[in-house]
């Protein structure tokens, strides 16, 4: 039997298939619409945890970086590691009106400002820069040593550049890293992922303040020698070639705070360093020496191949011929991190360059800085000429250079519950030192 169907009910019926319809739609929308804002909130979660404010796609590559802590994002930028308390403060700041003001325990193991993340979309990206820079002020009456660390890699094993900073009693350093060397230490600037300005078990509880971490683009720059505020009046300073003697009695010096010098490649060169005029006793003294840089290249000459050394002195008596002085005569270089400077004397310190064979001719510059514990830090600045040529690796030249290894066992006499063999192999350790190290100066002893 057929069904009559009316008018009304196909009207009906539609409008109940074209609201359906809509209804599912607006269903499927409102569920998008909630999936994409989940997306979004889950995403920033994510990445607030790694600073999103300093490596988001606008700001991670090269001069973006910068932390002036003006706001709360960068100051949650660094978290606190072992025991540090830190503060926004407006003391010593360099750039804006805050700085960051950091307290170190005594006695904690590593305690500092630290920032480390994980996946290679949240590292920062600082191949387009030259440097790495950075405000610090010394707030102690005692140096500081501040450490730097920093690590690439977006999981370990994570390559780590890491350089200690003498910061003096009372003042305020512009510290610069080169991007260059964190390349040649293994470290890849485009994935840095770990940052952290720390002190290792300090003796004392310490405070500093930091401001203005940022990159920057430079062609020439003497990284980790920080720059002096103001010249100290309690000791003056100067330079010396090698050849002079430089006797305890000695009070006249013309004051001087250059050098300059000339080498072949694969040649040693060096300069002395006169602190005198002391108004006080200077305790603790550090000489903390920079890269040399080739201002037209870039190039360096690494600090690890510029010793430092203190001058010594040897009680002479009068010999059988006739000799201009005798007493306490200069003579022995000693090697060692700190040295005392008593008021009214004077303190003769010796750098020795050494340039490598595959270096490449030109000027490099560089800084020398003296840093006593209670006085400020004076600098001095180095000017290398590097000729382009190279000595050869063996020498033609015959020197006369009296050297009696029989005087060795006068001197270093057997200790304290050593044996003859073991004293016999020490001496002969330290005979073979002095040979080693007339070889690397091109020296040709006469037994």
């Amino acid at each position: 039997m057929l069904c009559k169907i009316s008018k009304d009910s196909v009207i009906a019926f539609l409008l109940g298939v074209i609201v359906g319809i809509f209804m599912t739609f607006v269903f499927l929308g409102g569920m998008y619409a909630m999936y994409k804002v989940g997306k979004k909130i889950s995403s920033s979660a994510r990445v607030q945890s790694t600073a999103p404010h300093l490596i988001s796609k606008k700001r991670k590559r090269g001069k973006g970086f910068k932390i002036s802590f003006e706001n709360e994002k960068e100051m949650k930028f660094f978290k606190l590691a072992d025991g540090l308390y830190a503060e926004k403060a407006t003391q010593y700041a360099t750039d804006g009106k805050y700085s960051l003001m950091a307290e170190y325990p005594q006695g904690a193991n590593a305690p500092g400002l630290s920032w480390e993340v994980y996946g290679e979309s949240h590292c920062m990206d600082w191949s387009g820069a030259d440097v790495f820079c950075f405000n610090v002020y010394n707030a102690n009456d005692f140096p500081v040593e501040l450490i730097v660390r920093i690590k690439s890699n977006p999981n370990y094993p994570k390559p780590t550049y890491e350089e200690k900073i003498m910061l003096s009693p009372q003042g305020g350093y512009f510290v610069e890293i080169s991007i260059s060397e964190l390349q040649r230490r293994g470290l890849n600037p485009k994935c840095i992922s770990y940052l952290k300005l720390y002190l290792y078990r300090p003796q004392r509880d310490a405070i500093l303040y930091f401001d203005n971490l940022h990159l920057e683009r430079k062609r020439a720059y003497f990284p980790l020698i920080p720059k002096a505020e103001a010249a100290s009046s309690d000791y003056k300073i100067t330079v010396e070639n090698t050849l002079r003697k430089i006797f305890l009695n000695e009070s006249k010096f013309k004051e001087g705070r250059k050098i300059n010098l000339l080498s072949a490649k694969n040649e040693y060169e060096g300069f002395q360093i006169i602190l005198f005029n002391s108004k006080k006793d200077l305790t603790d003294v550090v000489i903390q020496v920079s890269d040399l840089i080739n201002e037209e290249t870039g190039e360096r000459i690494s600090k690890e191949n510029i010793k430092c050394y203190t001058v010594g002195y040897i009680r002479t008596r009068k010999p059988y011929y006739s000799v201009k002085f005798v007493g306490l005569w200069p003579d022995p270089l000693i090697p060692g991190e700190k040295f005392e400077l008593k008021k009214g004397r004077n303190r003769v310190i010796w750098i020795e360059i050494y340039v490598p064979e595959n270096a490449s001719s030109g000027i490099y510059k560089g800084k020398v800085a003296i840093i006593p514990q209670n006085a400020s830090l004076q600098e001095i600045e180095v000017s290398l000429k590097v000729w382009d040529f190279s000595l050869p690796r063996r020498s033609h030249l015959k020197t006369a250079f009296d050297f009696y290894p029989q005087k060795l066992r006068v001197v270093y006499t057997r200790k304290k519950g050593e044996s003859y063999l073991q004293w016999k192999e020490r001496v002969k350790q330290l005979e073979e030192k002095y040979y080693l190290d007339m070889l690397k100066h091109r020296i040709s002893p006469i037994f």
